[in-house]
């Protein structure tokens, strides 16, 4: 009958750590001395340091033993291991990198929809400093007209004109750019915003406007433009007046 290989070397590597008779014999055996490899200890599950089983120490004396017998065959072992090694730390790296990704993805949307309501902010702020200096210059425009109509000639008069629209130019007069003018306007109530567009509609009356500009002297073009921001002016008044 047959005697279990593994059973075997069990049975001769503890005779052989018996007494030297033992071990001389098993050298023999096995052409090196088996019992000579110290046992090593292992850390358990906590941490804490242990001595191997029997089982696990025949085990490891058998590795040794074939490591000892076969040094290519383990230098080819140990590179592949380190190969296999590299490629597992490979694809968790990459594992790691993909679900940080993934776990950045909200944070880099949220970062920006955060830039882009920063971004948003500015350029209201931006804008509303345009719509600031644009009214300041219509209201000094209108004052120093008023302040020096008597020395202008009637051409320079009427060039010197501060249409209300974001550039005071007469050839941005619109319905739509004159009602921005005056919403964007930067005026501290809409209460305030309804006076000054009362008082705006009166200011650019036809009637009014020609008599200031030299009366039957206003072109035509020049009247029919300053009539039609009356008009815008005189319905956003209308619009947000108090009804009685």
């Amino acid at each position: 009958q047959s005697v279990d290989p593994d059973l075997a070397f069990r049975e001769s590597l503890f005779d052989a750590m018996a007494d030297d008779e033992g071990a001389a014999y098993w050298e023999g055996v096995y052409g090196e001395s088996i019992h000579s490899y110290p046992r090593p200890s292992l850390k358990d599950d906590q941490g804490h340091l242990e001595q191997m089983t029997d089982d696990q120490y025949v085990e490891y004396v058998k590795a040794k033993m074939w490591e000892k017998k076969n040094p290519e065959l383990l230098r080819e072992r140990q590179a592949r291991a380190e190969r296999e090694e590299e490629a597992q730390d490979a694809r968790s790296r990459k594992r790691r990198h993909i679900s940080e990704d993934d776990e950045d993805a909200p944070r880099d949307k949220g970062f920006m929809s955060d830039v882009d309501a920063a971004l948003a902010r500015g350029a209201k702020r931006k804008e509303a400093k345009k719509w600031q200096q644009a009214w300041s210059s219509y209201q000094q425009g209108w004052q120093q007209l008023k302040a020096n109509s008597a020395q202008l000639d009637h051409d320079n008069l009427l060039k010197a004109i501060p249409w209300p629209v974001q550039s005071l130019a007469a050839k941005d007069v619109a319905k739509q750019s004159v009602e921005d003018f005056f919403l964007n306007a930067p005026l501290e109530t809409e209460d305030v915003r309804t006076k000054t567009l009362k008082d705006e509609s009166v200011n650019w009356h036809p009637d009014r406007f020609q008599r200031r500009f030299g009366g039957s002297n206003v072109d035509e073009e020049t009247l029919k433009l300053a009539t039609s921001v009356f008009q815008t002016i005189y319905e956003m008044w209308e619009r947000t007046r108090p009804t009685k």
